[in-house]
């Protein structure tokens, strides 16, 4: 009969932790000057992890996840510039044709498209300064207080 290894005897399995916070920090550098999403930024960078060790790293160390989470916050300020970039950018709102110069809708359309898309992006990543401000009024009342406004 053979002997059953305890479960803290098991050999670990799956690839090893290959964090480096040289590299983390240059990470959340990227993400922080940068528009791109982490997926297009681990394309760009070869040096650096792929996305799903990443991700992988915020889950099993607090300190990165604190960082990435503070470098998406500032990627928001990139958007912002971004968004006002592109609606300031008047290159191709107007076209020529044979009726002669008349505005582009193409161009005007797309442009409305990504300044809506980065402030979603934006509104959900930093909420607290880019989501929209709800504010609700909470009334409490004592149970002599409700009894006396049914009166």
């Amino acid at each position: 009969m053979t002997k059953r290894k305890a479960p803290e005897d098991k050999l670990k399995t799956g690839r090893p932790d290959t964090y480096d916070p040289k590299v983390a920090t240059r990470i959340c550098e990227l993400i922080a000057t940068n528009s791109a999403g982490i997926k297009t930024i681990c394309k760009q960078n070869p040096d650096i992890p792929g996305y799903d060790a990443i991700y992988g790293w915020i889950l099993r160390h607090p300190e990165f996840a604190e960082q990435y989470k503070k470098a998406r916050e500032l990627q928001q300020e990139v958007h912002v510039n971004e968004m006002l970039e592109i609606a300031n950018d008047e290159s191709n709102d107007m076209i020529q044709t044979e009726k002669g110069w008349v505005g582009n809708p193409t161009s005007i359309a797309r442009a409305k498209l990504k300044i809506d898309t980065l402030k979603w992006h934006a509104s959900k990543l930093a909420p607290k300064v880019y989501g929209d401000k709800t504010q609700q009024e909470i009334t409490i009342m004592s149970h002599e207080d409700a009894l006396k406004e049914l009166e």
